[in-house]
């Protein structure tokens, strides 16, 4: 029982250590690799998010390259948290108002692309306890295409996140947009 219990102590080390970054040799001086490393490249502007029925049309048509390579995209969205002690994500859309303004692009967030959910990284950033404003990186679409004739009934559209970008803590002080990546091909 004893050796049983030290070899799992033993494993937890390891976890630990490849958490923070150390090789394989052990190395004390090397650098720890960041958990979110930046994305390359640059990102340019697309239409206004106040004009929801073109950004829809722009995002769906933007979506992939002509090689069939899907694009990243930067968004300014704002998640309502399902009640006060923050269990549950709410409504989600792209721009920075509280509440949805008439014909607001809805979205379905996949977080299934990030180390840690969405809903528990929020938890620990987000400054209101009824809604959260952030920058999110990641494809439009779900992350992995869903096996034909399954509907999962959501009404809002799907987008794969990525990467959070960053936390808005002024939202009225910060312009609302969409971005894309420019150098992909």
């Amino acid at each position: 029982m004893q050796a049983f219990v030290l070899t799992s102590f033993a494993r937890g080390l390891c976890v630990i250590a490849l958490l923070a970054g150390c090789t394989k040799n052990g190395d004390k001086n090397a650098v720890p690799k960041t958990l979110t490393p930046p994305t390359p490249g640059a990102f340019q502007a697309g239409p206004p998010v106040s004009e929801p029925a073109t950004l829809l049309k722009w995002l769906q048509t933007k979506a992939r390259t002509k090689a069939g390579k899907r694009r990243l995209f930067r968004l300014t969205v704002t998640v309502h948290f399902q009640d006060s002690y923050q269990l549950g994500m709410g409504d989600a859309h792209i721009g920075l108002t509280a509440d949805a303004p008439a014909g607001a692009i809805k979205l379905d967030l996949d977080d299934g692309g990030l180390g840690i959910s969405l809903l528990d990284t929020m938890r620990s950033r987000c400054p209101n306890k009824d809604v959260c404003s952030l920058w999110l990186e990641g494809y439009w679409g779900p992350l992995l295409e869903p096996p034909p004739g399954l509907d999962k009934g959501d009404d809002g559209h799907p987008f794969a996140v990525m990467r959070v970008h960053k936390f808005i803590a002024d939202p009225k002080a910060e312009a609302a947009q969409a971005l894309i990546q420019t150098d992909s091909p």
